[in-house]
């Protein structure tokens, strides 16, 4: 039997939602050098994520419409903050997967280079043996 959702309990259900999502993002964002815990953290968002999308399908428009001014705006303060260090986030990861490029680009060329430079003289004089 589902419960009856009213203005007060989905603005707390949904603040308690963000909260955690927010949590979930401020250490996504503090363990980007750790990447084997990345894929559970955002898998745990994810389902956060799908928890507050279940919510607000259940809830309907009308109880969304319903929540005091200062209620929706706490709740689109909270948002705000998620979708900022989501771009913190994105910005993060795209300079470091540009310095691992870059990296790699480098190491490459030292090893081309390195390639280039070991040449080993043959033992035997093939080369004289090839003049004559």
């Amino acid at each position: 039997m589902r419960r009856k959702i009213t203005p007060e309990s989905y603005v707390e259900r949904k603040h308690d939602i963000l909260n955690r999502c927010l949590r979930l993002t401020e250490e996504i964002l503090s363990s980007l050098e750790k990447w084997e815990s990345l894929d559970r953290l955002f898998e745990e968002r994810m389902g956060v994520i799908e928890e507050l999308r279940n919510l607000e399908a259940a809830a309907g428009e009308r109880i969304t419409k319903v929540c005091a001014k200062g209620e929706a705006e706490r709740l689109d303060e909270a948002l705000r903050l998620i979708l900022s260090l989501d771009k913190r986030i994105g910005k993060a990861i795209q300079s470091a997967q540009s310095d691992l490029l870059d990296s790699m680009r480098s190491n490459t060329q030292e090893q081309r280079f390195m390639a280039y430079s070991i040449r080993e003289r043959p033992a035997s004089g093939l080369l004289l043996n090839e003049r004559q």
